[in-house]
Order: structure tokens, then C-alpha cells, then sequence
């Protein structure tokens, strides 16, 4: 670590000059941290890795339930509007304006107009809240009710949620036609097509649903680090 080594004035005088051996500070830093490690023992190292299980575990649980009570919030907001507003067609426009107003004062933008007539979309759409998939997102279902057939909404849904889709892969997977190339050919292709997906589309982080900004909104959460909305439709 420390070397020594002799070096001459130029009047011939002999002197020792010291020189650091930085690799070996490395060596002798990266030696102590393994000797460190090793004084715990493969005890300390198994209590850790437990530990850390039961932090993402109870992570997951914890967002994986604000998702859900969000979902079937706006469902049961979408179901009183339908009620309040019955056949009347107008009035129900300017009851999706008042609420937003009203809602967005109180609790934030997560109760745009927009979405407040998402809410109501939401429940006529899907009217059996029990079909319902735990799994999936706003984002996601924001997504499906895009789709046309309620073939095509059953199958993205059962997809999504089976597979861990995150909103972006879902979009993708609608982009691509996935539904419609299943369709279109024989048992073998709909393998291959199946194998195909299941290898470019990575599984969904937990992490991703604290991320979505229509979670960030309905908890009221600061902007910070937000995804656009843009982003994920």
C-alpha cells in the first residue's frame, strides 16, 4: 500500500521517498468490506435477505391495494352518476361538469371532466364489478374501454392481468393487433404468436403502479417525478 523507494538530489545527496499505492488501498478497502461481511456470518446475511422479502412483499400488498380501492372507487362513481342521471341526457353532461368541479376543489385533479366521464364510461362498460380484474390499473382500463367488442375487451383484460402487463405493454399489444393476429391464424401460429409476446414484453414492476399519475392524483400526491399522461396512452 505504503512503498518506499530511494531517489537522488541533484547533488548526489540519497533520500527514501514514500509512494501510495492507490490499487492497493483499493485492495485492502474491498478486503475489509468482505471481512466485514464474513463476521456476520451466513446468519446475519439470511435475517437480511428475510428482511428484505418482507419489505417488498408488504410493498407490493400496499400499492397492489391502493390501485384496487382506486378502481372500484371510480367504478361506484360511475354507477351513482348513471343513477342520477337516468335518461336525461343533457342534465347528465352538466352533472359530470358540476361534479368535476366540485370534486376536483376537494380532492384534486384526479377529477377532471375527462375523468369523471371515464368514471361514468368505467360502469357502463363493465356494469358486474365482480369482472372485474384486481391486477389491472386506471391506466389500464382507460385503455380497454377503448376497444370496440367486448370480445376484445374481455381478451385484453384476461391477457393483461394474467400476464402482468404494464399499461405501456398493453398499448403495445393493442398497437400491434395481438388480438387480431390470434384470430387470423391456425392453433400453431397462435403459439408462436403467444411465444413471441411472452418473450419481448417484460413483466410489470410493482413499482410501476405508485408511478401512474392517475394513482399520484387520486391520493393527491406533489407532481414530482411524474409520467405524463401522454406517456402512457
Amino acid at each position: 500500500m505504503v512503498a518506499a523507494e530511494l531517489a537522488q538530489y541533484e547533488d548526489g545527496r540519497v533520500h527514501l521517498r514514500y509512494r501510495l499505492d492507490a490499487e492497493a488501498v483499493v485492495g485492502v478497502a474491498h478486503r475489509g468490506a468482505v471481512m466485514a461481511q464474513l463476521a456476520f456470518g451466513e446468519s446475519a446475511q439470511q435475517a437480511y435477505e428475510d428482511i428484505r422479502a418482507t419489505v417488498a412483499q408488504s410493498r407490493g400488498r400496499a400499492l397492489a391495494a391502493v390501485n384496487h380501492e382506486m378502481v372500484r372507487a371510480y367504478w361506484e362513481i360511475g354507477k351513482r352518476i348513471v343513477e342520477e342521471q337516468g335518461e336525461r341526457a343533457e342534465y347528465g353532461k352538466r352533472l359530470i361538469e358540476y361534479l368535476s368541479e366540485r370534486l376536483t376543489k376537494e380532492f384534486g385533479k384526479g377529477f377532471d371532466k375527462r375523468n369523471v366521464h371515464y368514471m361514468k364510461q368505467f360502469y357502463l362498460t363493465f356494469p358486474i364489478v365482480n369482472a372485474l380484474r384486481s391486477q389491472l390499473s386506471w391506466t389500464h382500463y382507460r385503455l380497454i374501454m377503448k376497444l370496440k367488442s367486448a370480445e376484445q375487451r374481455e381478451f385484453y383484460m384476461n391477457e393483461a392481468a394474467n400476464e402482468n402487463w404494464s399499461s405501456r405493454q398493453l398499448s403495445r399489444q393493442i398497437n400491434s393487433h395481438y388480438y387480431e393476429r390470434l384470430l387470423s391464424g391456425a392453433s400453431s401460429y397462435q403459439d408462436e404468436v403467444r411465444t413471441e409476446v411472452k418473450a419481448l414484453v417484460p413483466r410489470a414492476r410493482v413499482d410501476e403502479v405508485i408511478k401512474d399519475p392517475y394513482v399520484l392524483d387520486f391520493l393527491d400526491l406533489p407532481e414530482d417525478n411524474r409520467y405524463a399522461e401522454k406517456d402512457l396512452e
